[in-house]
């Protein structure tokens, strides 16, 4: 089985969520309109692509069907999938028909967690060792809930009282805002931009607990395919730092260094293909200095080496220090004295 077919196969993964909300009637009756439902359930018409009247057949029951004659002359024209039937009826390729899939289902409108299943299953074939990061790109498009203009004074109190001393550039660069929606009242609400995407991020103003958590997100995973200062610096050249998290990304920019953070310790197929994209060189792994940080930067190295295309280092913090709280000589130390892997 080719890897095409293998990725077909698998289409259902994603049609459970979005197969429900696609009219499949009305597309079934707009390309082949002479067709009609029996009793059964079943779809007859006369294929659109050999022109063959009642050897057209699908269950819109079960989702599946093929072209008697074509199918005969081993064109594939089986269709166990609604991915496969668009495939088929409009000549397209899996990518063009995924999307064809989601732009027409309304089930995109439930939430994110669609996006989410989608780069879910992009990611649970990644083991096939092909190169997918170019295979579909989707723009994901999340408003700030509720968004109200930026409260410069209110952001540059909250940076001050963690003695963050954040400079106008960075406040330029990336904006923060607040929301009158009530989950988001009491946290500064970064957009988080790359490329055609964008979403949010909210950070509590006050004390975290178990009911208020540090930050907020989308659900769905949306970060996950995502980094934070990819459109500053996706097209400069010089080494680039991959942080954990958006204040961590904020102190290297502070201290003139390239930066972007993935929102978490581990790093998705499309942030790879993100990292790719990019003009620079070299990627800098600047994890926290802790036991979950190192494991977390080795266990990118292992997973991903082989499918980035830039030169791949770490650097080691002292232990406890992240790269927001760690004093800047330490940092400059441990950049000029990161670990290549070549």
């Amino acid at each position: 089985m080719t890897f095409e077919r293998k990725v077909v196969s698998n289409g259902k993964i994603l049609e459970y969520k979005l197969r429900a909300g696609f009219p499949l009637l009305q597309y079934l009756q707009r390309y082949y309109p002479d067709g009609r439902v029996n009793s059964t359930g079943q779809f007859n018409a006369t294929c659109c692509q050999c022109d063959k009247k009642d050897k057209f057949y699908y269950d819109v029951q079960k989702f599946k069907g093929l072209c008697q004659s074509c199918y005969s002359k081993r064109d594939g024209a089986g269709f166990k999938t609604i991915v496969s039937l668009i495939m088929f009826t409009e000549s397209l390729e899996y990518a063009q028909a995924l999307e064809r899939l989601r732009s027409s289902s309304v089930a995109q409108d439930v939430g994110m967690s669609v996006m989410g299943e989608i780069f879910k299953f992009k990611d649970s074939i990644a083991s096939t060792g092909e190169n997918l990061f170019d295979l579909w790109e989707i723009p994901i498009k999340v408003d700030i809930p509720g968004q109200l203009p930026p409260d410069i004074n209110r952001i540059r109190t909250f940076f001050d009282s963690r003695k963050r001393n954040m400079s106008m550039e960075i406040l330029e660069a990336f904006p923060a805002y607040m929301s009158k929606v009530t989950f988001l009242q009491n946290r500064m609400v970064f957009k988080i931009e790359t490329g055609e995407s964008y979403a949010w991020l909210g950070y509590l103003l006050g004390k975290s607990d178990d009911e208020n958590p540090k930050t907020l997100n989308p659900k769905g995973g949306v970060l996950s395919h995502m980094l934070g200062g990819y459109n500053y610096f996706v097209d400069r050249k010089e080494p680039l730092l991959i942080n954990e998290g958006i204040f961590d990304m904020f102190r290297c920019v502070l201290r003139r260094y390239n930066a972007v953070c993935l929102f978490g310790k581990v790093l998705s197929t499309r942030q790879v293909a993100l990292i790719n994209a990019m003009k620079t060189e070299e990627i800098v792994l600047c994890l926290d200095g802790d036991k979950a940080g190192l494991k977390g930067a080795w266990s990118i190295i292992k997973k991903w080496k082989k499918f980035i295309n830039k030169q791949m280092s770490m650097m080691v913090l002292p232990y406890g220090e992240d790269p927001d709280s760690c004093p800047k000589d330490k940092f400059d130390w441990a950049y000029e004295n990161r670990r290549m892997f070549t």
